[in-house]
């Protein structure tokens, strides 16, 4: 927990900076630095829906952890996808947004 909140302050404090690695497009920098707190939030709550999801394996609770996977990946997350992507034009954004939400989903479900 503690490299995933390091990693996480590290990017949100250098979200305008952190770019500059990886492009010299203004434009691509400028994106980049929009959704950098999606990646934030979804480093710090990624790293704890791991945990969660052994704990049901080990408990016992496959199958119900099988369920809840296809559900958030497959019928939450590729159906908010297209409606976000196509329907609403969010554009790359949907991308952070839904993974954040599976992810939270995952969360608060135990599993």
């Amino acid at each position: 927990m503690i490299i995933q909140t390091t990693c996480a302050v590290i990017i949100l404090l250098t979200r305008y900076d952190f770019p500059v690695i990886f492009t010299d497009n203004e434009l691509v920098k400028k994106r980049v630095s929009k959704i950098s707190v999606f990646l934030c939030l979804s480093i710090l709550i990624g790293g704890i829906q791991p945990v969660f999801s052994g704990v049901a394996v080990g408990a016992g609770w496959q199958t119900t952890v099988a369920y809840i996977n296809i559900g958030c990946y497959y019928l939450v997350g590729l159906t908010s996808a297209f409606l976000m992507g196509l329907r609403f034009g969010l554009g790359l954004e949907v991308i952070s947004v839904i993974q954040l939400f599976v992810i939270v989903f995952h969360f608060f479900t135990g599993v």
